[in-house]
């Protein structure tokens, strides 16, 4: 069963999740790839309160910068709400579905130009003195959007 899991905000492009094949799946109504505007997709399939699995798909740009501690650590504080202010336009997404007994739970971040929302991230990290917290573990977890 295909599930709707988000529509992006600057297109009509969709995402669904496939609990059969436990996958993203890219506009599931239509034949087209993932929407140009998905910065990263990441998911948690919960089985119960000691399984989980972590998947997700991450933008050709941010997918080469994901070795950079302060990339990531921006991006995590962005994902958790933090006060960061970046002047792009961008929106989050935290759509979760419920297939008893799994739950999925995902963060979808969109941008209307993903690459200059990326640059306007490097060019917060150049202005951060230190590192705060630990790197956001999903982030090995990814695969590039082709």
């Amino acid at each position: 069963m295909i599930q709707h899991l988000s529509r992006c905000p600057y297109c009509l492009g969709e995402v669904g999740f496939d609990w059969h094949s436990m996958n993203f799946v890219a506009n599931p109504d239509a034949v087209r790839p993932i929407c140009e505007h998905v910065v990263w997709l990441v998911g948690t399939i919960r089985r119960g309160p000691d399984s989980e699995t972590v998947s997700g798909l991450m933008h050709r740009g941010l997918w080469s910068m994901v070795d950079q501690a302060e990339i990531c650590e921006l991006l995590g504080d962005i994902e958790c709400g933090a006060e960061v202010s970046i002047s792009a336009d961008f929106n989050l997404d935290f759509p979760t579905l419920n297939n008893d007994p799994h739950i999925f739970e995902a963060s979808i971040a969109y941008a209307l130009a993903p690459e200059f929302f990326l640059a306007k991230c490097r060019e917060k990290v150049c202005y951060r003195s230190q590192h705060r917290g630990p790197v956001i573990k999903w982030w090995g977890q990814c695969s590039a959007i082709s």
